[in-house]
Formats: structure tokens, C-alpha cells, sequence
């Protein structure tokens, strides 16, 4: 997306002034823009970024564009259709997409636990488990949050935005095992979520 472009240039420009402390925000910011998206939506996502930029919003799009003449193959006759439909619709260049996620967050991840804060490195781990966790690679996701300590620290790091996002991890990652067949890892993750305070500790519909 958009927003996500303009902190990687930001990111870029202030790596180069050597100013590492905030190109590691910035990163934390492109994390959390990014973690949330399975890779299907992401593409799909990018694709129609990428189609704005080089085409402009769809409903400036021409209607022909949509529509073909009955031979494209013969003489281009403009008298019966519009010159617009020998064009047909604008496609976008996939190549110029990005459909590496995966490695695009291990290497901001990757940054910022060089270069981030404390409170950023957490919420970097946070996120990357839960990015694997979405795409079913539980193991990854598992093994990263045994060896992170996060459980044994996470409820004393003071902030609640960060508490409520390892939760939501928690739950992303027993639903990953449950997918998978892993019953008692499942239940592990979700049983202290699931104590009769599901809402309030996701924060959802707590005023």
C-alpha cells in the first residue's frame, strides 16, 4: 500500500543518515502494517497499489477497455469499436510485485531487534509469531516464542496495547494448531484466553 511505500522510502532515507533508532520505528511501523496479511491478501492488496499507480482509480478506467472487437487478430477498424478495446484491460506486471512476505518481515524483524527498543522488539516478535502462525507454520511460530521468554515477561512490560497484541497472537497461534491437528498444543495456547474474559483481554467491544 501506500502508506507502507513511504515508510519503507523513510526507513531507506534515515538508514543512510546512520540515524538507526528511527529507521528501527519505522520498520516496527512497516511490521505492523504487514503481519496481519496472509499472503493471498497481500498480493492481491499490492496488486491493486500497483494498479493505481500506473492506471489511475478503476472508475476512470474507460468502459471499452473491458471489451474486445470479434476478430483482434484483422485491421484495427476504429468506425466500429472504440479504440479503447483493442487495448483491452490494463494488467499490471506481476514481476514488479513483491511475493517474498515472509522473508520482507524476518528482515524488518531482523532490524529492529538490532536496532529497536526494548518495547519494539517485543511487539516485533510478537508480530512475526503471529505471521507464522497465520500461515499455518506452527512450528516456526512455536519454537520463536519458547525461545523469545515472552510468556514469562510479557504481563510485566506495562503496556496494554502490547499485552492485548500478544494475546491476539496466542489465539492466532491456537487456532494454527488446531488447523494442524494439534489438539493439546491448542488448548495450551488458548486456555488462558478462553477464562470467561475473552473480550476484554482481545479488547474487543470493551468500552
Amino acid at each position: 500500500s501506500m502508506l507502507v511505500e513511504i515508510l519503507a522510502r523513510y526507513q531507506t532515507y534515515f538508514e543512510k543518515q546512520e540515524e538507526t533508532d528511527v529507521a528501527a520505528a519505522l520498520a516496527q511501523l512497516r511490521i505492523e502494517h504487514l503481519y496481519y496479511r496472509h499472503d493471498h491478501i497481500a498480493t492481491q492488496v499490492d496488486k491493486a497499489a500497483q494498479f493505481t499507480k500506473q492506471f489511475g482509480d478503476m472508475s476512470l478506467i474507460h468502459p471499452a477497455c473491458a471489451t474486445s472487437p470479434e476478430d483482434p487478430t484483422g485491421p484495427l477498424d476504429y468506425m466500429k469499436f472504440h479504440p479503447a478495446s483493442f487495448g483491452g484491460k490494463p494488467t499490471v506486471d506481476e514481476s514488479l510485485l513483491n511475493n517474498d512476505y515472509t522473508g520482507t518481515i524476518s528482515d524488518l524483524c531482523s532490524f529492529v531487534y538490532r536496532s529497536g527498543t526494548d518495547a519494539a522488539k517485543t511487539r516485533a516478535i510478537i508480530c512475526q509469531i503471529c505471521h507464522h502462525a497465520i500461515h499455518d507454520r506452527f512450528l516456526d511460530a512455536r519454537d520463536l516464542l519458547l525461545m523469545s521468554h515472552l510468556q514469562d515477561d510479557i504481563y510485566g512490560c506495562g503496556d496494554v496495547t502490547t499485552m492485548i497484541l500478544f494475546n491476539r497472537m496466542m489465539v492466532n497461534l491456537g487456532m494454527c494448531a488446531f488447523r494442524q491437528g494439534r489438539i493439546y498444543d491448542a488448548h495450551q495456547c488458548l486456555s488462558e484466553i478462553c477464562s470467561g474474559r475473552v473480550r476484554e483481554l482481545l479488547a474487543q467491544g470493551v468500552s
